[in-house]
């Protein structure tokens, strides 16, 4: 027995007048990138992520990659205050599993 399903068609939401989907239109953000060189273990990211977690930060961007015995990670943040960055690149240099972390873009 086959079941018959109706599908009803709305026309979808207006968008509002304050949104643009033109780029240039678009207000880009403050962003910085924070990128870390860190040692290929099952706990290097959460102990990186927490970090991020204990200060309200929610990254826009991650990427992690294996290199040959290290962990690459971009973390792409939308934050330039310094008196944010500077105590978070400070913790995150004092991690025991990362080798290196550095502010390559703000």
């Amino acid at each position: 027995m086959k079941s018959q399903l109706k599908y009803e068609t709305t026309s979808p939401a207006p968008v509002p007048a304050s949104y643009s989907t033109h780029k240039e239109d678009a207000v880009e953000a403050a962003k910085s990138v924070i990128a870390l060189r860190a040692a290929l273990e099952t706990e290097t990211l959460p102990r990186i992520l927490g970090l991020l977690a204990q200060r309200g930060i929610v990254p826009t961007q991650l990427s992690a990659r294996k290199c040959d015995s290290c962990l690459l990670v971009d973390i792409e943040i939308d934050e330039r205050d310094p008196e944010v960055l500077n105590p978070l690149m400070g913790k995150l240099r004092a991690l025991m599993l990362v080798d290196r972390a550095m502010l390559v873009a703000n």
